[in-house]
């Protein structure tokens, strides 16, 4: 049996007028006679598209001056169409709800017949309910596999250290919002967010997605509004604050509990479910594990001054866009979160860490008011036991995959490692995850440039020792 060719031939390539045209087609072959004739009609209009909510369209005739608008066969609007090329139309703005629909358009103009219609487009009205995701969590290989909506998105890293990103106008980062409380307090507040979360069988997580609302497939987690401190944490007489001028300090974990909740009721300082949320919005928006191939942050021997001093909150202020960096020492911000990574590391509440060894689990909480019992000996009565096992060794440790469980999510850390000094394979940072230091804290600091220090370095520290903070409120 003859293998099966399926040729494709885009014809609005070809068509340059709407119209109804009569199309014929004979197969022909050396040594074979000519096929009979197969004739088709075929009615060409405009081309439209339709992801995160945005309606595009293309093939559009000078003629064309308007188009009507069709959801689920019925004309919902009448908008202008100026030709220019970045026309675009969001679709919840006409239709805001859950569903997918069936979308069309036709064109309106001077001689353009009523019977030329676009192709139909099924998809969902309003940017949240679209899909980022990536793929090869647990896989060697550096580089990310964009899933979903995020298939063909991107972004560029500019030489003013500005970054121009596809998801800074997509979930959920459109629906994020600058805020100051009453305080003075700078935050980037979020919205409720839904993650797909894939595991193999030993709890590790190989893939992760975005969008604003749950969807059928895979297995979906709810995340609620929250604000994450837009600055490093300073303490001003007992008060934990995020405000821009100040020179972040340090404080024990304990210490940086109590000047977080000295702000009022809902304060708290950072915790690990909110930080791996933050995580996982990196790792889709730049599709790497590799973070120093994105930005390092303000560590010894980046930018044009180099320098080992620890530089002042709002030093990315003037950075021109949502995520960038500026170029004298490289201190960045991520979607407005100044210092994400570099300029001085910063503890992870919600956690009681323990040594290394295949039989051996963390304890952790998402409870703001079990976050005491995090440096107690009494943490196992008090804190859950998480669902995957530490990693086995402490040996110039990459981390090659995070844990994920079912019953306690976003309370993740890291679970396999691989013994690589170069640190430039899977996550590229290293977990020092050894018994005596059960308080976690991640970052870099501006004074070392070690290649293992990036967006998911993680490190154990005893209760006594010191480093800085981070302000969230949860309403």
């Amino acid at each position: 049996m003859a293998n099966e060719v399926k040729k494709v031939i885009d014809l609005s390539e070809l068509l340059t007028a709407y119209g109804t045209y009569t199309l014929k087609a004979v197969a022909t072959a050396d040594g074979y006679e000519d096929s009979d004739p197969v004739t088709v009609p075929f009615m060409f209009g405009p081309r439209i598209a339709v992801k995160g909510g945005v309606l595009t369209i293309t093939k559009c005739l000078d003629s064309v001056t308007q188009f009507e608008i069709y959801i689920d066969g019925e004309v919902v609007a009448t908008v202008d169409y100026d030709h220019s090329d970045d026309w675009s139309l969001d679709l919840s703005t006409l239709k805001n709800d859950d569903e997918k629909h069936s979308i069309a358009v036709r064109a309106v103009g001077e001689g353009i017949s009523t019977e030329h219609m676009s192709n139909t487009v099924t998809a969902y009205v309003t940017a949240e309910s679209s899909i980022y995701g990536v793929s090869g969590m647990y896989s060697s290989t550096v580089a990310l596999t964009r899933t979903d909506d995020a298939v063909g998105m991107s972004y560029t890293i500019n030489s003013d250290g500005s970054i121009n990103s596809d998801f800074d106008n997509a979930f959920p980062w459109n629906r994020t919002e600058l805020v100051t409380d009453e305080f003075g307090n700078e935050f980037v507040e979020f919205p409720t967010m839904y993650f797909r979360v894939g595991i193999d069988s030993s709890k590790r997580i190989t893939d992760i997605a975005v969008s604003g609302i749950e969807h059928e497939d895979g297995t979906w987690y709810k995340v609620d509004p929250f604000r994450f401190g837009r600055y490093a944490a300073y303490n001003n007489n007992g008060v934990m604050l995020s405000q821009r001028g100040y020179t972040r300090n340090t404080a024990t974990r304990a210490n940086w509990r109590t000047y977080a909740t000295a702000n009022g009721d809902g304060y708290q300082q950072l915790d690990l479910y909110h930080h791996t949320v933050l995580l996982f919005l990196w790792w889709i928006e730049w599709a790497t594990k590799d973070s120093a191939s994105v930005m390092t942050g303000c560590i010894s021997g980046k930018g044009t001054t180099g320098g080992t001093s620890t530089m002042p909150c709002g030093g990315t202020d003037n950075v021109a866009t949502p995520s960038g960096y500026e170029l004298t020492r490289h201190q960045m911000r991520y979607h407005y979160i100044e210092d994400f990574v570099g300029n001085g590391v910063f503890f992870v509440d919600g956690i009681y860490r323990l040594g290394y060894g295949s039989t051996i689990y963390d304890y952790a909480t998402a409870d703001p008011s079990k976050f005491a019992y995090c440096e107690s000996s009494s943490y196992a009565s008090y804190l859950k036991k998480l669902g995957f096992p530490n990693p086995t060794s402490n040996s110039n440790q990459t981390i090659a995959a995070f844990g994920w469980d079912v019953n306690n999510p976003f309370l993740c850390g890291p679970t396999t490692t691989v013994t690589n000094s170069s640190y430039n394979t899977y996550f590229c940072d290293r977990d020092y995850h050894y018994s005596g230091g059960p308080c976690l804290y991640v970052g870099a600091v501006a004074a070392n440039s070690y290649a293992n220090y990036g967006v998911s370095y993680c490190y154990s520290y005893s209760s006594s020792s010191a480093a800085g903070g981070r302000l969230l409120y949860i309403p």
